[in-house]
């Protein structure tokens, strides 16, 4: 029986599809001028921008299949099966199953450079067409791109996922690491630090052979994928609280991933532009909180957030994203929705938070659904709805789209390594997939 966790256990790409679904269109003429008249209404009053993730000029702004309704198809025996697919299905690039990108990214990887360990069943790049029965994808502009995360230990597995898939070595960005701001503390966790260049800076041909050391260390993550002279690196960060409570986000952001990317540009052959994308999240650590200072104050953490908190949250969400374009002014934008598991605590995942905390409260909690929901959209309202925001806010909100993968991985538990991470199939493919597809889009293609 193949093992969901493990990439490429059996790639047989399918040789039938799923019939595409017809749709009915119909015309409403009174209800679209009723519905027209109340938008008019509600706008005069209020600036919503509703988040167009894939802006073109020669294409319908909301055309990608990712902003569609549809459903996320699992197969845990073909790999490339693993797609979302709307609902309302057509040929034309908004209705049709999501492009296999993370596919064709490994083939041409392939293609060009053999890689450090190809994974089993990778005869799928040897196929005339791609896995989803099209022409294989054009990723050529994937060549020479780097692509930053900031997010937490659900990100650091889907960067382990991408370059366990691409059969590439999954490297730690560890405190003595060439690339590394000097001094970085063993923990990461205190902002007593400057951020610097280092003397030994590594050379291109050293830096993506260095031992893989800590895989799960709370520092950063990298993988190379030499073919296409691709970079992919995780930057670890925490919540969103203005209180220090984990650790500060920004402190993550200046003095961590700064350094880190004005190293790799001097010494990996990374253009100025680098990175061309940032995704960022931040969702577990902020739940996770509430849910520690309820139940050391013995509050009842099945009710909602309070008003104060989801504004406290909605008020970060873009603080963080203003810190992001500050730091990284040319790189497209990703804020990545949340994805935390709603699983037994006793399992590992919540428990670890509470037997890590500053506090240590006797019960550990689940996290609840209703929480989750309520941080999910007072962060979609901190970026959509800019009615609010200062005049420097709302630039930077302009350049963010959202990449709903957390959305879209919600109900997935039995899909997990553990009570935290998301296992390869269907999470870590998926991710794969839509990280490309944001790349894609940022530049132009």
């Amino acid at each position: 029986m193949p093992d969901s966790n493990v990439p490429y256990t059996l790639l047989v790409p399918r040789d039938q599809r799923p019939p595409k679904r017809g749709s009915r269109a119909f015309v409403l003429l009174f209800a679209a001028s009723a519905v027209g008249f109340v938008y008019f209404l509600a706008h005069l009053g209020h600036t919503r921008r509703t988040t167009t993730l894939y802006p073109s000029s020669s294409t319908s702004a909301a055309c990608s299949p990712y902003d569609q309704r549809g459903y996320l198809a699992f197969d845990a025996h073909d790999a490339h099966a693993n797609r979302w697919t709307p609902y309302a299905a057509g040929e034309d690039s908004c209705h049709r199953p999501a492009p296999a990108l993370g596919a064709a990214f490994v083939r041409a990887a392939w293609d060009a450079q053999v890689p450090s360990k190809r994974p089993n069943g990778a005869e799928f790049a040897q196929a005339a067409n791609g896995p989803d029965g099209r022409e294989w994808e054009d990723v050529s502009w994937a060549k020479g791109r780097t692509v930053l995360l900031l997010g937490d230990s659900i990100h650091r597995f889907t960067t382990k996922y991408f370059c366990e898939m691409a059969g590439e070595a999954f490297l730690e960005l560890s405190a003595t690491h060439p690339w590394s701001p000097a001094p970085v503390p063993k923990d990461y966790k205190t902002t007593k630090y400057t951020a610097g260049g280092r003397p030994n800076a590594a050379t291109n041909t050293s830096w993506h052979t260095l031992d893989a050391g800590n895989e799960g260390a709370h520092g950063g993550h990298y993988c190379y994928v030499p073919g296409l002279d691709f970079l992919l690196v995780h930057v670890h960060t925490y919540g969103l609280d203005r209180e220090d409570y984990w650790v500060h986000k920004e402190d993550r952001i200046n003095l961590l991933a700064v350094p880190y990317l004005a190293n790799i540009r001097a010494t990996a052959g990374r253009g100025d532009d680098a990175p061309e994308l940032v995704h960022v999240n931040s969702g577990m650590w902020d739940v996770v909180r509430y849910s520690h200072e309820d139940a050391s104050a013995g509050a009842d953490l099945e009710t909602p957030l309070s008003a104060a908190r989801t504004r406290e949250y909605r008020e970060r969400v873009r603080d963080i994203l203003v810190a992001t374009a500050a730091a990284f002014p040319r790189a497209a934008l990703r804020w990545v929705t949340t994805h935390y598991p709603i699983a037994d605590s006793g399992a590992g995942g919540n428990a670890w938070f509470f037997g890590d905390a500053k506090q240590k409260p006797k019960t550990k909690p689940d996290v609840k659904l209703l929480r989750l929901v309520e941080l999910h959209e007072a962060a979609l309202s901190a970026i959509e709805d800019t009615g609010d925001a200062s005049a420097p806010e709302a630039g930077v909100l302009e350049r963010v789209g959202v990449n709903r993968w957390g959305t879209a991985m919600r109900g997935w538990e039995k899909h997990q390594v553990d009570s935290l991470h998301p296992a390869f199939l269907p999470g870590g493919y998926l991710w794969a997939d839509m990280m490309l597809y944001d790349l894609r889009a940022a530049l132009g293609h």
